[in-house]
């Protein structure tokens, strides 16, 4: 295990534990998911947001209530590559958590499991959380958890169990209080190699002049995996806890962010054009997590999303290669085109302000 504090006074720590597992690869990898974790976890309680197939998914989002355990807080499925690796990002208040399971096929049979957690400290109550930590009770709470999972699957389908089982054995799909999944396409006349480097949160404040953030936690002072910054004024559109949890340079990027109203999933992908310059594809994933902002989540026109879009990679050509600044105007200050899901008509920043406010307001947030 390490702690130390990477650019700030907040706390980090890193474990790691493997086990060895009587259950095939696939019957454990089954298990490691927020709908049949039910099924070897006692204790265990989720309230299901999103997931299309009812059980673990790329872009799952569950929440937790639970501070007995400290477990409680908004959990994300980051990776999933079935049967081999599943990866959790979990915010609170007080700390990230980032759990990344693999699990592999023993030549004699079985499987090993292997659990790699991060856990970072975004409060001074997350710092204390983190510091309690030891190698010894997370090796322990692994194993446990190992013996549950080898338990269960010995066991026949007949005893599944999850609020969402259906008669049939299958999993219904989340409640979905509203998600946005849009994308769009776009070309730089730069190299995709400068181009990455544009997304760091650190070099955003060449080209975007009312950006800013604080950091977390990060070891460069640029991109990288598992780089946590947060934008704390309420009236930015990316309010709310950021982190970067996939960076295979110059390839593809992906960012998320979560508050206490939405998760927010950019994927970007780089691909080299014939004219030396960059391809880009761009995805967003907005979900919501409460009925109150559900109305609100962003409603976006994929036409115009598109020019805006190619305007915005037309800006970051013309700094990479003259250094001058992006230039902010109504049209692209909130980063995108926003409409009014009653009227369906754009609105303006001050409308979108007011909305928001007015939220904070009768949530306690304000």
């Amino acid at each position: 295990m390490t702690i130390y504090s990477p650019n700030n006074e907040r706390k980090r720590v890193f474990l790691a534990s493997v086990q060895n597992l009587e259950a095939s690869a696939e019957d454990v990898f089954a298990l490691i998911c927020p709908t049949r974790r039910y099924e070897w976890d006692a204790n265990w309680n989720c309230d299901l947001v999103r997931s299309d197939s009812g059980v673990a998914e790329y872009k799952a989002v569950f929440t937790v209530e639970d501070d007995e355990r400290e477990m409680g807080g908004t959990w994300v499925v980051t990776r999933y590559d079935a049967n081999e690796r599943i990866h959790f990002f979990r915010m609170n208040a007080d700390r990230v958590t980032e759990s990344n399971w693999s699990v592999f096929t023993n030549p004699n049979g079985g499987s090993t499991l292997h659990v790699e957690i991060t856990e970072s400290g975004l409060t001074d109550a997350g710092d204390a959380q983190v510091g309690a930590i030891t190698d010894e009770t997370f090796v322990e709470w692994v194993g446990g958890a190992a013996k549950l999972i080898d338990a269960r699957a010995a066991k026949s389908d007949a005893d599944r169990y999850a609020p969402n089982r259906q008669a049939d054995g299958s999993f219904a799909a989340a409640k979905d209080l509203a998600a946005l999944v849009v994308s769009a396409d776009a070309h730089a006349t730069v190299p995709r190699e400068a181009l990455h480097s544009m997304f760091s949160p650190v070099r955003e404040y060449e080209w975007e002049p009312k950006w800013y953030c604080q950091y977390a936690h990060n070891y460069s002072r640029d991109m990288e995996q598992g780089e946590i910054h947060q934008v704390t004024d309420p009236f930015f559109a990316d309010f709310g806890t950021w982190a970067t949890i996939r960076c295979d340079r110059p390839e593809r990027l992906t960012h998320m962010r979560i508050n206490d109203d939405r998760v927010t999933i950019y994927d970007w992908t780089f691909t080299p054009a014939a004219d030396g310059g960059t391809d880009l594809h761009w995805e967003l994933t907005d979900i919501g997590l409460n009925e109150e902002v559900a109305p609100h989540i962003l409603v976006m026109k994929p036409d115009h999303l598109a020019k805006v879009w190619q305007k915005v990679a037309d800006q970051w050509s013309t700094y990479v290669t003259t250094g001058k600044p992006m230039e902010i105007d109504d049209s692209n200050y909130v980063g995108m085109p926003v409409y009014d899901p009653d009227t369906g008509e754009a609105m303006t920043f001050e409308k979108l302000k007011s909305i928001y406010i007015k939220h904070l307001q009768d949530t306690g947030q304000m």
